[in-house]
């Protein structure tokens, strides 16, 4: 009997590029191509011929060179754009567009060190808003041990913006403007370690070692029983409208609802083309 030494094997998808070929019909580098007043053009100034999404290949000559990318825009705008575009699982399709809003976004989180040097110290009551981060931070851990990197990099983007809403409008502390900063350093760890360890050391100034070595937070979140009403509709027209908990997941969610007496006589036997979900407001079962 073989032992595996491993319990699975997790598949990755591909890395595609658009294909582009010269006047005589020769392949061209993505790098010897531009863009200009809406046509494509060679070195020369030529017309290019813009070809299929496909897998990178020497032969297709459709690659990007990683050196290019890293000398240009840093290691963790690579890292970011690759983890945050498609599931893992997918193809991912390599834009120059894509890049520069991930580079963009680590410009972004460079800025908090600036913005919390010159917070003012405020006393304010901002329990909700560290309820919610610590909600982030335990779905962006959740996402990672299911492979949705491309989730958890959603979600970082969802504690970016809450923390820009709260010191612009002055509703956290500056002692957890300071949390929310260590918080976000730690988690963004697997994604960029480059920008978050300068952020970890700057805004702790040098005094509480490297962010690697710190402690992956676990947050204890203070439950509270919201309910919510959803409606449910078949093919567009309202069935019926149950009571749920705004805390579950999407997945919980639809099992309730399929469960649910009188939802279920309408689904029995039938055949699910499409589920549409609007959160917090809306399930729609498409037969």
């Amino acid at each position: 009997k073989l032992n595996e030494p491993f319990k699975g094997l997790f598949t990755q998808g591909m890395v595609t590029h658009q294909t582009y070929r010269d006047k005589n019909n020769q392949w061209l580098e993505p790098k010897d191509v531009t863009f200009i007043n809406n046509e494509y053009l060679d070195k020369d100034n030529n017309s290019v011929a813009v070809g299929k999404v496909e897998k990178m290949s020497k032969s297709k000559k459709n690659v990007v060179d990683p050196n290019d990318i890293i000398n240009a825009y840093g290691a963790d705008t690579a890292r970011w754009f690759m983890l945050s575009d498609s599931p893992p699982e997918r193809d991912l399709q390599w834009t120059e567009t894509g890049i520069l809003a991930s580079h963009k976004f680590i410009n972004k989180l460079w800025e908090f060190n600036s913005k919390y040097e010159n917070y003012s110290d405020i006393i304010v009551d901002d329990e909700k808003i560290i309820n919610q981060l610590k909600i982030i931070i335990n779905e962006v851990t959740k996402n990672i041990e299911n492979f949705q990197f491309n989730k958890s990099v959603a979600k970082i983007y969802e504690f970016v913006n809450k923390i820009n809403e709260a010191i612009s409008k002055k509703l956290i502390s500056k002692n957890n403007f300071h949390w929310a900063i260590e918080k976000l350093s730690v988690i963004l760890q697997p994604f960029t370690p480059h920008i978050s360890e300068e952020i970890w050391l700057t805004i702790n100034k040098n005094e509480k070692g490297l962010c690697i070595n710190q402690s992956w937070p676990v947050e204890k979140v203070v439950q509270k029983n919201i309910k919510l009403n959803i409606a449910v509709q078949i093919n567009g027209k309202t069935k019926n409208v149950i009571e749920i908990n705004e805390s579950l997941e999407k997945q919980e969610v639809f099992e309730i609802v399929r469960n649910h007496i009188k939802i279920k006589r309408y689904l029995k036997g039938q055949n699910i083309k499409r589920e549409i979900y609007v959160p917090g407001k809306i399930i729609n079962f498409v037969l």
